[in-house]
Order: structure tokens, then C-alpha cells, then sequence
């Protein structure tokens, strides 16, 4: 699990904040901060809560942060810790992978004033994983067909001193557009299934996708989680235009029109990929949470017909479309004893909330005097405080 101490405002871009702008603390007489994100409840990895923090003055007055907290106060003026996701913003991004939030459920953030001798405070965004996810896997599009070189304009007709001009020459025709590429074939994939529990018992599924040298673990609440994974052939890629005709040459009579060029066919489309998956016998009567998508990719489109030149006296014809790439096979389901790629999730923490777990030592700093040398940071999953450098 990776820590990161985030600053507000050491860069535009980390929270879309200008350093510059606000009220700065430095110099006001802060008593305490406190922090909350704003009623919001449990999210899904790679969600993201409002954060604020509010800083309460020796007179009563209490600032907010800019951003989610509509107040005034710079980011710099706070370091924000966070564990299991970052800062981003003003909101609290959860990572995207299990292994970052499983030890604790949670996303925690230390929030502390950088000019002041207050408590920090500690966030707690709980982590659900009931959420619907999926797995992008498909074979990749076909490339659009170019398009045809557009014809040559027709010489002009000369003049004559009496009588009529010469007549102009005819526009050439536009070329035929280019061929859609076809898509590729969906890959090769392996997906690894077994169950574990949360703290209080209840089944989760720990899933592993592998596609080539891509690898995504998730988990899955199998009361309200889903993950679908996308292993379909990719889309033909559309024909490419047909290329103007070129406009007849002026005289008496004009040049004929060239016509325009035909459309390119559009390209095939890759078929469906080949799913294998492993399963545990625990685990197994859970599997419908995940669904599989091996359908061939769609056929390409032709590509439109080009445009005739001046004066037109007819059109050319759009290109042919496609074929759709055929489905692959049903996924191979296999039970076996024990993944040959395990997966490796973090131990369960004790639960910081629980009155057997808590203790003077690992209290909520909220709960203590306001003093940094008591107020403590939680324990990460190993037991080790988040102010320990080791854990930096």
C-alpha cells in the first residue's frame, strides 16, 4: 500500500487551484481544524468524495477550504496524507486497486495545519465493492480506408476572334477510396476467481484478469458487484471516401464532369477472443456475478461515394460494407483446488471502531487533546503508523 503526503497548491494542475488566490492561515489564530466530506457515503474504487476543511478561529469564526467547501482557504496552507487513494482537486480519489483499501475498507486521510499546533484530523471514506466494473480486452479496430485522389480538372477551350471557342476539356474521374482495415481477433484471456471474506464475513469474490501482459485485480461485494469482461473481436474499420471528379474545362460547350470516385469497402471485423477461467470450488457458486462478451467485432461500413465535379451528370456508387467477425468459442470454466496465480489481497486490520480494537494508543485523534504529541495517526494494515517513515 503507498502513502502520498499531497500539499494544495504546490501545483496548478495537482488541484486546479492557483498557489496565489485566497486566504492564507500563516497568521490568523487558528484553534482547531476539523475536516468531513460532506455526507457523502461509502464509494467504489476509483470514486471520488468532496473534502473540506474547516479551520476555527480564536474568536469564533470558521474558514473553509476553496473548492468542495465553497470557502476561501488556500490547499497550501494544510498537508493531506492520504491512504488508499490520493488527493485531486479537493476531492478524495479512491485508487482503483483492492489491494490499496482491502486492509482497512477505507480510504483514510491526515489532515494537519502546516503553520499551526493543532490536532490533525483524521477521514475515514468507507469502501464499498458492490460496484459494476469491466474489463476493455477487445481486439483492436480496423483502420479507416484513405481517401481516393480527387480527378483532374478539364483544359479550358480557347477563344476565337469570330465564331465560337474550342470546347473544354472533360474532368477526369476521382479515384476509388481505400479499403477499410480489418479488426483483430479478441485476445487470449485468463481470469482467476476465488472467494474471501470482509470483516464481518461476508463472501467476496477476488478476481484477477490476465490479457496478455495486462493484469487488473478487482473484488467483488457478490451482493451487488458485477464485472463484465469485454473480450469481443474489434469493429472493421470504414471504407474510405471516393475521391472527387474533377470539373469539366471552360469552352463552347464545356468539358464534361469527372464522376466521383467509388467508396472504399468498408474492412472485416476481428472475430470474438477465447476466455479461460479459473475457479475455486468456494467461489464457484458466485460466478454469475461475472459475464462474459465474445461476439465478433461489427463489419466496417463502405465508404461514401465521391462528390462529381462541375457541371455533375451523375454519381458513383458507395462501397460495399464488411463482414462481421464470427463469435468465440463459450469460456472454458475449470474448477481447480488453488489458482496457479494466486491472489494476493492485504490481511484484514482490526477494525479501528470496535471497542476490543481500540485502545489510548490507537484512538481517533478527535477523541484526544488537541496536541500533536498526542494526537496519533492510524495504523496501516501491518500495524505501523502512517507518520512512520518507513511507510512513506
Amino acid at each position: 500500500m503507498s502513502a502520498r503526503w499531497v500539499r494544495g497548491g504546490a501545483t496548478a494542475a495537482a488541484l486546479g487551484l492557483l498557489v496565489g488566490c485566497g486566504v492564507s492561515l500563516r497568521d490568523r489564530p487558528v484553534t482547531a481544524i476539523t475536516a468531513d466530506t460532506l455526507g457523502s457515503h461509502a464509494i467504489c474504487p476509483g470514486g471520488r468524495v468532496p473534502l473540506r476543511v474547516v479551520a476555527e478561529l480564536a474568536d469564533g469564526e470558521r474558514l473553509a477550504t476553496r473548492g468542495p467547501g465553497q470557502g476561501d482557504v488556500r490547499w497550501d496552507d494544510y498537508a493531506v496524507r492520504v491512504r488508499g487513494g490520493r488527493l485531486h482537486d479537493g476531492h478524495l480519489e479512491v485508487s482503483e486497486d483492492p489491494r490499496e483499501t482491502w486492509a482497512r475498507q477505507a480510504l483514510l486521510a491526515q489532515v494537519r495545519s502546516r503553520y499551526h499546533d493543532v490536532a490533525p484530523v483524521i477521514v475515514r471514506v468507507p469502501v464499498s465493492y458492490g460496484c459494476g466494473y469491466q474489463v476493455d480486452a477487445r481486439g483492436e479496430a480496423g483502420a479507416v480506408g484513405a481517401m481516393g485522389a480527387s480527378g483532374q480538372r478539364g483544359m479550358g477551350g480557347r477563344d476565337l476572334p469570330t465564331g465560337p471557342g474550342t470546347p473544354g476539356g472533360d474532368g477526369t474521374d476521382g479515384q476509388r477510396g481505400w479499403r477499410g482495415g480489418d479488426g483483430a481477433d479478441g485476445p487470449r484471456v485468463w481470469v482467476g476467481v476465488t472467494r474471501v471474506e470482509d470483516r464481518a464475513g461476508r463472501p467476496h469474490l477476488a478476481v484477477s484478469v490476465q490479457n496478455g501482459t495486462d493484469w487488473r485485480l478487482f473484488v467483488l461485494d457478490v451482493r451487488g458487484g458485477s464485472l463484465l469482461v469485454d473480450a469481443r473481436g474489434g469493429d472493421g474499420g470504414a471504407g474510405g471516401m471516393g475521391g472527387g471528379g474533377g470539373d469539366g474545362g471552360r469552352g463552347s460547350p464545356p468539358g464534361r464532369a469527372g464522376a466521383g470516385g467509388p467508396g472504399g469497402d468498408g474492412g472485416d471485423g476481428g472475430r470474438g477472443g477465447t476466455v479461460l477461467v479459473e475457479v475455486t470450488p468456494d467461489a464457484q457458486p458466485y460466478l454469475s456475478r461475472i459475464r462474459f462478451d465474445v461476439r465478433g467485432g461489427a463489419a466496417g461500413n463502405g465508404g461514401m461515394h465521391g462528390t462529381c465535379g462541375h457541371p455533375c451528370r451523375g454519381s458513383s456508387y458507395s462501397g460495399t460494407p464488411g463482414r462481421p467477425g464470427a463469435s468465440g468459442p463459450a469460456p472454458e470454466v475449470r474448477v481447480v483446488a488453488a489458482l496457479r496465480d494466486p491472489v494476493s489481497l492485504p490481511p484484514l486490520a482490526p477494525d479501528a471502531r470496535s471497542p476490543a480494537a481500540r485502545s489510548p494508543a490507537t484512538r481517533s485523534p478527535a477523541t484526544r487533546p488537541a496536541s500533536p504529541a498526542s494526537a496519533r495517526p492510524p495504523d496501516d494494515a501491518a500495524g505501523r503508523r502512517l507518520d512512520d517513515p518507513q511507510t512513506r
